[in-house]
Formats: C-alpha cells, sequence, structure tokens
C-alpha cells in the first residue's frame, strides 16, 4: 500500500515498503501519521453524527494494514465521533487504563484521528515525550495536513489534533477508537453507529453481544 508514514524526528517512510519499521515507530514512540490516508466529509447543516461514518474513517484501509499487521486478531470498535476543531490546544490527555495498556507488548488499541481538509488546512497536535511513562513537561508539537491520519497508541499522551489557523471553509475532524479483542471486555459501540456500520459494510464486521468487531 502506497501511503507515506511519518514517524518522530519527521522521519518519512511508505507504508509498503517500511510496514515493520511503522510498526515499531507506533510501538516505540506511540504515535504515525498516515499521509493522505483519509477523506472526511465537508460539513453542512444536513449532516448528522452518523454521516461520518464512512469507507475512509471507519473501513480505512492503511489504518486495517496497521491494525492486522500488529495483531493478527479482531479489534472492536469503540467509538467514532466527529468533532469540530478549535484553533488551541484543549489540553493532553490519555486512556484510563494507560499504565494497563503501557506494560503490555504490544498494540492494545488504537486512536485513529482523519484529520478534514485539503492539503492547504494545517493540523497541530501535541505529544508528550514520556512515551509510556508518567506525564512530563517535554512535550513536541506534530504537524499534519487534511487528509492525514494521526494513529497512537491509547497510553500516549497527547493533544486532540487542533486547527493551525482558520480554514477558508469549515473541517471536520473523526475520532475512531478501536480496542484488541483480547485486551479486556471493554469497548461498546453505541448501538445507531454499530449497525450503521453493520448495514453499510456487514462482510467485514460482526456483532458479537454488545460489541462490533472487525476481524481480519
Amino acid at each position: 500500500m502506497d501511503v507515506g508514514v511519518v514517524t518522530y524526528g519527521g522521519q518519512q517512510l511508505s507504508l509498503g515498503d517500511s510496514l515493520g519499521d511503522a510498526l515499531q515507530a507506533l510501538n516505540k514512540d506511540g504515535w504515525i501519521i498516515l499521509k493522505g490516508a483519509t477523506s472526511v466529509p465537508s460539513p453542512s447543516e444536513t449532516l448528522g453524527i452518523l454521516d461520518f461514518v464512512t469507507e475512509h474513517t471507519v473501513q480505512n484501509k492503511a489504518v486495517q494494514t496497521i491494525l492486522f499487521s500488529a495483531r493478527n486478531d479482531g479489534f472492536r470498535i469503540a467509538a467514532c465521533l466527529p468533532y469540530i476543531p478549535i484553533l488551541r490546544s484543549e489540553g493532553l490527555g490519555r486512556d484510563y487504563e494507560w499504565e494497563k495498556m503501557a506494560n503490555q507488548e504490544g498494540l492494545m488499541g488504537a486512536m485513529c484521528y482523519h484529520l478534514g481538509g485539503d492539503q492547504n488546512v494545517s493540523w497541530v497536535i501535541h505529544v508528550d515525550k514520556c512515551s509510556r511513562g508518567a506525564d512530563s513537561a517535554n512535550v513536541e508539537q506534530l504537524k499534519a495536513k487534511g487528509g492525514d491520519i494521526f494513529i497512537c497508541q491509547h497510553w500516549l499522551r497527547r493533544s486532540k489534533p487542533f486547527l493551525e489557523k482558520e480554514p477558508t471553509s469549515a473541517v471536520r475532524a473523526v475520532a475512531v477508537s478501536y480496542i484488541w479483542t483480547g485486551y479486556s471486555e471493554r469497548g461498546v459501540l453505541d448501538r445507531p453507529t454499530g449497525d450503521k456500520i453493520l448495514k453499510q459494510f456487514g462482510n467485514n464486521y460482526s456483532r458479537i453481544g454488545n460489541y462490533v468487531v472487525w476481524a481480519p
């Protein structure tokens, strides 16, 4: 798959040629950026939350390559939520089980931020360089463009992606959370979103109890 990948220090890789290096960076640093790998619908008054459940966001091929290469197992979709970005960081945070996740090897799950707009739209993410450790004041600023995906481990302390400057037209971002089925029983998706995913992409998903599962 010919998707560009940006890792720590601005190193640029190809997902097709350097998948192993991309996975290593995600495991070590907690994040990677997939360049031009998504498309988010332009917001309008007629678009509801479920209109952002699309092939690019929920069934993204680059994300699928990352997840199923890290784990030859299923992932539950725990959330699929569009949000309206602002022009500043709202602070840094991470999963409430980050310590448990950080103490285990491999990918326990991933948060994927699908960034709206075109290449003229600039996004910013703040990342704590503490990695799997306690909170620190050593924060790095990352840059991304519209159409990119910021994918990170749940243990990573980071900001929600925000806009560097006001775009010429309104944009949205979509946050999609995945939890490895072998991690725990958490990760229930709201029913309307789960039903739309199953209806639209049913041959790739299954419902096990209250869970919507994406399996290889």
